[in-house]
């Protein structure tokens, strides 16, 4: 895919590649270029976020009730993902089943995808105290994320 998409290929050019502990390799790439959500990433991310911006100023938009709105789209989404969870023992195992993304369901990605992008734009110039700017970066990148869902 990176190769389709005109970027540096995640492996060399090889006419080998041995992977040892193979059965760790998937895990270590989805955490390294994946993107997983769970129901409590985006509140984590507003406590975040409330946590660095609490003393400054944000060029007068309420970042604490954007970060509010970003863990009530949240909330809505898992709640309609879970409302569309297909009938039990139609599917053998009980941890996967297929994602029903239905119209309401992409409205509030789409939601998460807006509010998350506001944010990061209002709070990437913010001045933030020494102790929180790694906190602040961090966040900023998962942010980054979430406006890529």
């Amino acid at each position: 895919m990176h190769r389709a998409g005109g970027r540096r290929p995640l492996l060399p050019h090889y006419q080998l590649v041995i992977i040892d502990e193979a059965h760790k390799f998937l895990d270590a790439a989805r955490s390294m270029y994946g993107l997983e959500l769970t129901s409590t990433e985006l509140p984590k991310l507003a406590k975040e976020i409330h946590a660095f911006t609490a003393d400054n100023p944000t060029g007068g938009v309420n970042v604490h009730r954007l970060a509010k709105k970003l863990e009530e789209q949240s909330a809505k989404l898992f709640q309609r993902l879970n409302a569309n969870i297909p009938e039990p023992n139609s599917y053998g195992d009980a941890d996967r089943f297929p994602a029903i993304f239905d119209s309401e369901t992409a409205r509030h990605l789409r939601n998460i995808n807006g509010i998350a992008a506001d944010i990061a734009e209002v709070c990437a110039d913010s001045d933030v105290q020494p102790t929180h700017k790694e906190r602040k970066s961090k966040t900023l990148w998962r942010l980054g994320l979430a406006a890529e869902l």
